[in-house]
């Protein structure tokens, strides 16, 4: 078959921490634990919302886009089965007992298979992660009328308001409907209802930027006979409070006419 070349932006993504890996609601359940079977043939929806992190001041201020891309169709007792470009993915051993790393490989082999794809895919659905002007609610957003299935949900690598920090989402698997009680850290406590407008968080890791700056001394002229000379340029770098955050002094050393850059 054709090989899939891995990009940097998948391997960063896959990365991250495990623990950034989300409950996967509903794909775990089955027509013994669920109160009905699944209506195949609704339109549901999708809530992406930021989670309380030590990053959720910058995602409040943050707009993230936010993709996803059907990946498999469900039946009514909740069995997977891979479609359109992702046909060659495996869910026949979906169970209450698949881990979170398998889950993990799931939706890193989904991202490669999105990345890999020419054309590109035509994403099911697309949405704006954002806390409306006035809200007291976290940053949201809804993607409406998706059909049942399970979906990848890619987050678009988004910096912050001040550019100094880039976040970096994991991509991951979700189910279209729910069931909380698939996702309950106990098997039977949570409900068994299918949710089908259910509620997802987003997981990321930040990366500080760093930039340069390049200071450039012009001599237009210049008395050779008096040697070397020297100019000396200090540096003071303050944040938004004022906090001086960095100190240097640079200089530049000429012997003629012309410009130095440091």
């Amino acid at each position: 078959g054709k090989e899939l070349k891995i990009s940097k932006r998948v391997r960063t993504g896959y990365a991250l921490a495990l623990a950034g890996i989300l409950a996967l609601p509903g794909l775990s359940l089955l027509t013994t634990q669920a109160a009905g079977a699944i209506d195949t043939g609704a339109k549901c929806s999708l809530t992406v919302t930021v989670e309380e992190s030590e990053y959720a001041k910058d995602f409040n201020d943050m707009s993230i886009p936010v993709s996803v891309y059907k990946v498999a169709d469900v039946d009514s007792v909740g069995k997977y089965k891979a479609a359109g470009a992702f046909a060659g993915m495996d869910f026949s051993d979906i169970s209450s007992t698949t881990t979170a790393e398998q889950w993990m490989e799931l939706g890193k082999q989904a991202e490669e298979i999105r990345v890999a794809a020419e054309p590109a895919l035509e994403p099911s659905g697309e949405v704006t992660v954002k806390k409306e002007a006035g809200s007291m609610e976290p940053a949201k957003g809804t993607i409406r009328d998706l059909a049942t299935g399970m979906y990848l949900v890619v987050p678009a690598e988004t910096y912050n308001k001040d550019y100094t920090v880039k976040y970096v989402f994991n991509p991951y698997l979700t189910a279209l409907p729910g069931n909380p009680y698939a996702s309950s850290d106990d098997y039977g406590e949570g409900s068994d209802e299918w949710d089908y407008d259910p509620v997802i968080g987003l997981k990321a890791e930040g990366e500080p930027q760093t930039g340069k700056l390049i200071i450039t001394k012009v001599l237009t002229n210049y008395n050779e006979t008096l040697g070397k000379t020297s100019f000396v340029f200090e540096i003071t770098g303050k944040d938004s409070t004022g906090k001086v955050v960095y100190s240097n002094v640079v200089s530049t050393t000429h012997e003629g006419p012309g410009e130095q850059s440091v």
